[in-house]
């Protein structure tokens, strides 16, 4: 990985690279939720900053009530 990002792909074809790592053992697929504004992939399926921040407050926990809960 380190040749084909600091290297320039140093003659890696990222087609070929992704085909390798999805068929190598223990491959585990990148979860939806890991889509999100901060991403192209994310923000191509419409993720905003303020999906994000909703969902994170939603999964805090044990949530504690903050001074701008209600902003988001």
């Amino acid at each position: 990985m380190q040749n084909f990002v600091y290297d320039q792909t140093a003659g890696l074809d990222p087609e070929d690279l992704a085909d390798d790592l999805r068929e190598a053992e223990g491959y585990a697929p990148i979860p939806g939720y890991a889509y999100d504004c901060h991403t192209r992939e994310g923000r191509k399926r419409g993720k905003t900053k303020a999906d994000f921040f909703k969902a994170e407050q939603e999964a805090l926990e044990p949530f504690q009530p903050g001074l701008f809960d209600d902003l988001v």
